[in-house]
């Protein structure tokens, strides 16, 4: 309604919305409640020169009419009946209300039946004219829409049973609310012995959460809610300041530094400015108004477009170089009682490109990533402009694992994942997954990435496919084929692997998701193959100098041959492409010669050496390992087999 006045004070046929509604709840019950929430303090006083005996309800967020039920349900009998109606339907007939309230029912409602009933829920009734269900309009399908018969809300319901319902009420029915909320009101004193938060009249950076209290960083300010009171920023009393009042604070510092972000460490709150980090700490045993402070801790430049994130005992940050981001890992030096931040990337500082915007951590799986948008992205969601996505950064992401013993990490590897045409939106970590919202082509979608290792049970070895899914085929004896259907419609490099044996198969497209394969397969996993590829780090002779393992440069390290430990592998190769001579490659595709396990038509998976040539100087060859292979690859280790030859000795 255009109009600042709540619309039960609306007038029609000279009476309120109000007086209308309450005239006939009077003519029912001697028992009248009212459920207030707009303009409540107008409607209060309304509702007194009415109605005197009812009783006033304060609904803070209005969010429908099983939550306003809920602020009086512990003011109805079981054995009442309750009648429930809408100050904005003023006009039902007393004798209406009557005869509902008169019915014996558990629980009896109001239908009407009209010409247009766009925008309200549809009664559906079985062959005996019961009623089966409410629908709501944005649920129906073009049939139901056609049904005359709606629900008007009014309802009359057994005491009992109301009880037990309105608890199992909520919003899980897969759709959501976006409003805008209002912080609750000063309560006590004024602009000067209550004064407004700092944030009041400046830009929020963001939101953060923090032992049951809500967050805001504006400015240079961190500004906490009441405990357990979320919308609340003002004191409950003037005469004392209480543990649980709000926390409104300032990060010290010889600088200005706004904060931008905040992360959970260390059983603390972590805040970052654009050039410093800040422990949330206490002077006191509790942080409370008058005890919480905020230090400065660190002092790493930070980027506050990406969030940090926590993973265990650390946090992760990202800093902007000119052409790339690094990634820090944060954590707190217990021996030195300082906190310091190492360089993950250092290894490989032209990895990642600019324009970072998100790190997930899954501690599950021990695993980072980082997103990195595309410098010029004209495309917004959700890309069904008919034009396809074509993402340059924005298809990939870059992977961090790595692996803790006792206590200590002992083993750390980057990669990439790229997806080709897919610019990914961004990704969240539940449990041992990635869920990947992405744009492919001119649609967007929702994709799920395993990060565990498991194998097939049947099998016992992994199958390695992009999309992977099992579907059942029909086998025709006559054409000898297998018919199958792809749930993702016609697919290009779609393969088929049998569940039984795990032999891949191409598969031919007949129409639409209809496949066909040459056999008997009827059991199988369907998906797009990929490629690994892992290049070898130049390799140099090591000596240690007490202060660890430092690369001999001055002499020739002539590298003859590279043997690789393989552990249950089923395909993998070895290029060497040295230096302005042709590449050569070493294959490796799992059959040994008079073992049981390599037969014809079928994969097998073995462990043993491959050993590669390679008759090059160190710094002079790029060596690759490679799969597109839907079988496993493990390799274990190498050993090296060359000449050293030392110009010269140090001293």
């Amino acid at each position: 309604m255009l109009s600042k006045k709540a619309k039960v004070l609306q007038t029609l046929a000279g009476k309120s919305f109000l007086e209308h509604i309450l005239s006939s709840a009077d003519a029912i019950s001697d028992k009248v409640s009212i459920v207030v929430g707009f303009d409540k303090h107008a409607v209060e006083k309304k509702a007194a020169t009415i109605l005197k005996k009812a009783k006033i309800y304060e609904q803070k967020d209005q969010i429908g009419t099983a939550d306003a039920v809920k602020t009086v349900i512990e003011f109805v009998d079981e054995n009442e009946k309750v009648l429930i109606l809408y100050g904005d339907v003023p006009l039902i007939r007393k004798n209406t209300l009557k005869k509902l309230f008169s019915l014996n029912d558990s629980l009896s409602i109001l239908t009407a039946n009209v010409s247009d009933p766009t925008g309200y829920g549809r009664v559906l009734k079985d062959s005996n004219g019961l009623v089966e269900e409410i629908i709501e309009e944005k649920d129906t399908n073009d049939q139901q829409k056609n049904i005359k018969e709606i629900f008007t809300g009014v309802m009359v319901v057994n005491g009992k049973i109301l009880k037990e319902l309105i608890p199992l009420i909520n919003n899980n029915n897969g759709t959501f609310t976006f409003k805008e909320l209002d912080y609750t009101d000063r309560t006590c004193g004024d602009s000067d012995t209550n004064a407004n938060p700092s944030f009041v009249g400046k830009k929020i950076n963001n939101l953060t959460f923090y032992k049951n209290r809500l967050g805001i960083l504006s400015g240079e300010n961190l500004v906490l809610t009441e405990n357990a009171e979320f919308f609340n920023y003002f004191a409950t009393t003037t005469t004392q300041v209480l543990d649980t009042d709000p926390i409104d604070i300032a990060a010290s510092g010889t600088q200005v530094n706004d904060l931008k972000n905040s992360v959970g460490f260390n059983e603390s709150l972590l805040l970052f400015s654009d050039t410093a980090q800040y422990k949330l700490d206490s002077a006191g045993d509790t942080i409370s108004p008058t005890t919480a402070i905020l230090n400065e801790v660190s002092s790493f430049e930070h980027d506050d477009s990406v969030q940090p994130v926590s993973a265990g005992k650390f946090a992760y940050f990202a800093q902007a170089r000119n052409n790339n981001t690094a990634i820090r890992e944060y954590f707190a030096d217990d021996d030195t009682l300082t906190n310091d931040g190492l360089d993950i990337t250092v290894s490989v500082q032209t990895l990642i490109p600019t324009n970072a915007y998100q790190i997930v951590s899954n501690t599950t799986e021990d695993t980072l990533v980082v997103l990195t948008s595309d410098t010029a992205d004209s495309q917004t969601a959700p890309y069904t402009s008919g034009t396809a996505v074509a993402p340059t950064n924005a298809d990939t992401m870059f992977v961090y694992k790595y692996f803790f013993d006792r206590g200590e990490k002992v083993q750390t590897a980057w990669a990439k994942w790229e997806f080709a045409g897919v610019k990914i939106l961004g990704v969240k970590s539940l449990e041992s997954f990635l869920y990947v919202m992405a744009a492919e082509g001119t649609n967007t979608k929702l994709f799920k990435i395993d990060l565990r290792n498991l194998k097939d049970t049947t099998l016992g070895h992994g199958v390695y496919l992009d999309l992977k899914t099992s579907v059942t085929g029909t086998y025709d004896s006559a054409t000898d084929k297998t018919t199958f259907t792809s749930p993702y419609g016609a697919r290009t490099g779609l393969i088929a692997v049998d569940r039984t044996n795990g032999a891949n198969y191409t598969v031919t497209n007949t129409t639409g998701s209809t496949y066909t394969i040459v056999g008997n397969h009827t059991s199988l996993f369907i998906g797009v193959p990929y490629s690994s590829v892992y290049r070898l780090s130049t390799q140099y002779v090591r000596e240690n100098t007490g202060r660890g393992l430092v690369a001999i440069t001055a002499g020739r390290y002539q590298i003859r041959n590279i043997s690789f430990n393989f552990e249950n592998s089923g395909f993998f190769q070895v290029e060497v492409t040295p230096n302005n001579r042709n590449k050569s490659t070493t294959i490796m595709n799992g059959y040994v010669i008079g073992t049981s396990g390599s037969l014809v038509g079928q994969p097998a998976i073995n462990s043993g050496t491959l050993r590669v040539p390679v008759q090059c100087r160190n710094t002079e060859f790029v060596m690759d390992i490679k799969s597109d292979s839907h079988l496993p690859v493990y390799i274990a280790d190498a050993e090296i087999e060359g000449y050293y030859h030392a110009r010269s000795r140090r001293i």
